[in-house]
């Protein structure tokens, strides 16, 4: 929010926010990148009189610590990733780089490079699967505890959970 120092109403303002935008369903990419004048869209969600009020506070608070608008839009934009990948959007690179076509790959390793540094993987390795739910939701939480040397919880709800031995003592994962 590109907040600098501590105030007693901050915990307010960050509520109010978060509040704001669960009752608009507003999504938490857009609704940082309107604050930072990054919007690529008029939208209208953006024009409610509750989040003009909130802006209205939210600039107050911004002018207390910080005397230059650059210091807090620098903050916000270290802080908050402009674009996060959608998980297919991952997949249908990584299966296009497989067959020899790193065209959709090169796309979003370009769109990634304006994204904030904790947002980005440090490494993309191919797999041939990854663990699923009967349904087919991709479970990321069973791949990471694996990784962590944690036990996987509801094994029995995944489809595929045999695919989990291979992210166990991966070579690509050590430090």
């Amino acid at each position: 929010m590109g907040l600098f120092g501590l105030d007693n109403k901050d915990k307010f303002l960050i509520l109010d926010l978060l509040t704001w935008m669960h009752e608009k369903k507003a999504d938490y990419t857009n609704t940082f990148c309107h604050l930072m004048d990054l919007s690529p869209k008029k939208d209208e969600l953006f024009d409610d009189n509750d989040l003009m009020n909130w802006k209205k506070r939210w600039k107050e608070r911004l002018s207390k610590n910080n005397d230059s608008p650059n210091k807090y839009l620098e903050l916000m934009k270290n802080n908050n990733p402009l674009v996060i990948p959608r998980n297919h959007k991952v997949e249908e690179a990584l299966e296009a780089a497989e067959k020899n076509d790193l065209k959709p790959l090169t796309q979003l390793v370009k769109i990634l490079k304006n994204t904030s540094p904790r947002h980005v993987p440090s490494k993309i390795i191919v797999v041939n699967d990854i663990p699923r739910t009967k349904s087919g939701k991709i479970v990321e939480l069973a791949v990471k505890n694996i990784i962590d040397g944690n036990k996987v919880k509801n094994k029995e709800a995944l489809a595929n959970p045999e695919v989990l031995k291979f992210f166990k003592n991966l070579k690509e994962l050590e430090y």
